[in-house]
């Protein structure tokens, strides 16, 4: 998957000390690793994974708190 680090400049401030206090996981050091993790991990394929990531890190739409917290996870 492709990750643009540059899209973390469309969130604001405030939204990307929330994601990171709440949503991202050990090793992330992103918003759009979150993002690039919820969308492999509710995807049929490479293509549809692309597709909800870019999707969401243009904030075209935002997964839900339990998908972004969990989806991809062990938990």
């Amino acid at each position: 998957m492709k990750i643009d680090y540059n899209r973390d400049n469309y969130l604001s401030e405030f939204s990307i000390k929330t994601l990171q206090d709440r949503y991202l996981l050990e090793g992330e050091k992103s918003p759009q690793d979150a993002f690039a993790r919820a969308a492999t991990a509710f995807s049929d394929d490479e293509a549809h994974a692309q597709r909800l990531y870019d999707y969401a890190s243009k904030l075209w739409f935002m997964f839900s708190t339990p998908v972004l917290s969990n989806g991809g996870s062990k938990r």
